[in-house]
């Protein structure tokens, strides 16, 4: 997802949209892991406690999400083909992800994961 996102970031910045990460780890790790994709100048929020994951209706995933063929196919890919590597886990590893488009402060588009291994088409979302 981050590679994604610093592949997209320029279009979207150009258009108008403003990303913002939420994440589950301190301000100081996450800069520090961001900045490996290039994207440790976006605006993001620091949410260890995930209420914000909550509120938006981000639950947590089930065996199958979390450790289906597709993930550990995805995960192989991304890891290993891509050369993201394999890390160590930060946060609630069971925290399923979303995608969120705001508008005047309400949701207009959406795109909430049904496996960990989703990828979302950002350019499908209402915005561009």
């Amino acid at each position: 997802m981050l590679d994604d996102i610093s592949k997209i970031k320029e279009e979207f910045k150009k258009q108008g949209v403003t990303i913002i990460l939420v994440h589950m780890v301190e301000e100081e790790e996450a800069e520090e892991f961001l900045s490996n994709y290039g994207i440790d100048d976006l605006p993001r929020i620091s949410n260890p406690e995930m209420d914000l994951y909550e509120t938006w209706g981000l639950e947590k995933g089930t065996v199958s999400q979390l450790f289906g063929m597709k993930v550990w196919w995805r995960g192989l890919t991304a890891g290993m083909v891509k050369g993201h590597g394999i890390g160590w886990l930060k946060g609630n590893g069971f925290q399923m992800p979303g995608v969120f488009l705001l508008e005047d402060e309400k949701i207009i588009d959406q795109f909430i994961h049904k496996s960990a291994a989703d990828r979302p088409d950002y350019w499908d979302l209402n915005c561009c």
